[in-house]
């Protein structure tokens, strides 16, 4: 191991094994054992520990925590079951791909104290940030106010767009800095507590001038007051909120969010809960929890769907039925012809809808009854582009030969059926073909205009080379670009001694007989 971490004595000074004490061993999970160092001055940056380092490295500070620092490409860890300091951890990732930190120690205010160090040594632009307490199951939070409101310095400096914070305790001030950085785009909290439940993170975000998406989950942390003021912020291109106590959950539809994710439970849910719904956004995901032993709610899913068509104003609408059971092998639930009828209706009532989602990760619901009525409806919305479904067997669940499926592609040839994965469905022969037809018609179509060179050089490739070879391709390009045809015969070049309809024969001397 010693052979593969290089000491470079000008940044780091390498503890001597006899002098080592245990807690001051790293181990690896790889590597096992590794030499530990000291910083001998600061680093000039984050990078300057990394750019010569192409193994992990641990380095021990005066405050008695260790800290492995694991470059990009490295696929070393740290081994937590053989170190003597494991009780209390922080782990830090300075984008999607780029450095690990890890760092242990006796204390969360040390720990806290490191990571503020290394987090103000960031100057690097990444894609995301990382930072997680790693606690133990008797702790819910790893308590992160030793570190100050100053460590977030690198969201003001814009090293990072995306922030994701996991675990933690944050003070007052932690939460006013979280909150008002301008170039943080997206965050995350998860299972956060905050000092205030939540009040000076969401007056910050009241102050706040660009646009920020928001994403909480797990166990929050918020008081009820701090929570319906947060509904009311106009700030949010982006907002995903965690299964809310009932009163709030409804009332988190009317978050004045461009985009929406909700989740909500039905149990104690009511028909007239959901006629009077506000729901402020376009763009709106929902996830319903239902428990497979109890009745499925098709009344209130009927209000439901009923609602969506008084509002009728969605662009995308993903809604997913959410089945907890501890049966794994359990029965996809029928879908009542009531609901069904209610969700084609609000489908087609909202006329600007492009994207349905209508999948659930388990096949928990069973299409198939339906899946012709539904197809037939969807061939006559005009701004559906993309439908999500998932079903059992597509064989099967499409109608023999997928030809439901086939019928509606060939009748809408703009739409994309996909599972919940976004796999496209497709039988790899009709449906394959029928899809790249489509794909000539909508490209063709969106040529149509006013002439350009750019138009006729495309339109004349596309009739040499990938519709040369078929009739019906060929002649669907040219049902659209007539014009561009005209222009071709134009430039064709004519021998000017040979009359233009008269082929080129030699006259035939007669014989006499």
């Amino acid at each position: 191991m010693s052979n593969e971490y290089e000491d470079t004595s000008l940044l780091l000074g390498m503890i001597p094994y006899s002098l080592r004490k245990p807690e001051q061993v790293a181990q690896w999970e790889k590597a096992g054992a590794s030499p530990t160092y000291k910083l001998l001055r600061q680093p000039k940056n984050l990078e300057e520990l990394t750019d010569d380092c192409k193994h992990g490295l641990a380095i021990w500070r005066e405050n008695k925590t260790l800290t492995y620092v694991t470059p990009p490409g490295s696929d070393d860890f740290p081994d937590r079951s053989r170190s003597s300091l494991s009780r209390f951890s922080l782990s830090m990732l300075f984008g999607s791909e780029g450095t690990a930190l890890f760092i242990c120690g006796y204390s969360d205010n040390a720990i806290s104290e490191t990571a503020a160090f290394f987090m103000n040594l960031a100057e690097q632009r990444s894609d995301v940030f990382y930072l997680k307490g790693i606690v133990e199951p008797w702790s819910c939070f790893f308590d992160f106010c030793g570190a100050g409101p100053k460590c977030f310095t690198l969201l003001q400096r814009g090293c990072v767009p995306s922030l994701i914070v996991k675990d933690l305790a944050l003070s007052v001030e932690q939460s006013r800095a979280l909150a008002s950085q301008p170039n943080c785009m997206r965050m995350r909290i998860s299972c956060c507590k905050f000092e205030d439940e939540g009040k000076a993170f969401v007056d910050e975000l009241e102050k706040r001038q660009s646009p920020i998406g928001l994403k909480l989950d797990g166990e929050l942390f918020f008081d009820e007051v701090n929570l319906r003021r947060l509904f009311k912020l106009n700030v949010f291109n982006h907002l995903v909120l965690p299964y809310l106590r009932d009163d709030l959950a409804l009332q988190s539809f009317s978050a004045h969010a461009e985009s929406l994710v909700t989740r909500i439970s039905l149990r104690s849910m009511s028909v007239e809960d959901f006629s009077t719904l506000s729901i402020k956004t376009k763009y709106l995901t929902l996830n319903i929890k239902q428990f497979f032993e109890e009745a499925f709610p098709t009344e209130l899913m009927i209000s439901f769907w009923r609602r969506l068509s008084e509002l009728g104003h969605f662009v995308e609408l993903r809604v997913a039925i959410i089945l907890f059971s501890e049966d794994v092998e359990k029965t996809p639930i029928p879908i009542a012809a009531p609901l069904m009828k209610e969700m084609i209706r609000a489908i087609m009532a909202n006329r600007n809808l492009q994207i349905l989602d209508l999948s659930t990760y388990n096949r928990d619901l069973e299409w198939r009854p339906h899946m012709e009525a539904l197809f037939n409806s969807l061939k006559d919305h005009k701004e559906l582009r993309i439908l999500r479904l998932q079903v059992d067997d597509e064989s099967q669940d499409f109608g023999p030969g997928m030809c439901h499926l086939r019928n509606l592609l060939w009748q809408k040839r703009d739409i994309t059926v996909k599972n919940c994965e976004g796999d496209i469905f497709t039988d790899n022969k009709l449906i394959c073909a029928l899809y790249s037809l489509n794909r000539l018609y909508r490209g063709s179509a969106r040529l149509v205009g006013p002439p350009t060179p750019d138009r006729f050089s495309l339109v004349t490739t596309a009739l040499l080379k990938s519709t040369a070879q078929s009739f019906q391709r060929s002649s669907l390009l040219l049902a659209d670009h007539l014009e561009v045809l005209h222009e071709l015969v134009q430039s064709v070049q004519l021998d000017h001694d040979v009359p233009f309809f008269q082929p080129n024969r030699k006259k035939k001397r007669r014989r006499r007989i």
